[in-house]
């Protein structure tokens, strides 16, 4: 830590760095509950047996799987966060995969977006 000139600074530096701490505690339990979890629903939905250490490079996300992920939670009555919408944990390269995609209802940038604003901001 660098010398400084008033206790001021001194306490918002510490908890500065408290805080970054705090939250990489917070984000390992997250990762670990998640990781934990029974109710998950794989790529391969055909394949019942599928399995977190049976996920290879064939089996990719696509904005058809997303749209059909949500119609089995609607069918099982699953209740949508906020009362509309449903949360996805995914990893960045999948986030990045669904953002690439070209196909009907595939990513859209906010600045080409059409729909009413209120839309884009949920």
């Amino acid at each position: 830590m660098a010398a400084h000139d008033s206790p001021i600074e001194l306490i918002k530096e510490v908890s500065f760095e408290l805080g970054a701490d705090l939250a990489r505690q917070i984000d390992i339990l997250y990762q670990d509950t998640i990781d934990a979890g029974t109710n998950v629903i794989y790529s391969s939905v055909s394949d019942a047996s599928a399995g977190r250490t049976n996920i290879d490079s064939g089996d990719i996300v696509t904005i058809d799987y997303i749209t059909k992920a949500a119609s089995y939670l609607n069918g099982l009555s699953a209740r949508p966060y906020d009362g509309e919408f449903f949360v996805a944990v995914m990893h960045p390269h999948v986030a990045h995969d669904l953002k690439v995609a070209t196909a009907l209802n595939g990513w859209t940038e906010v600045n080409k977006y059409t729909g009413s604003v209120s839309k884009i901001f949920k």
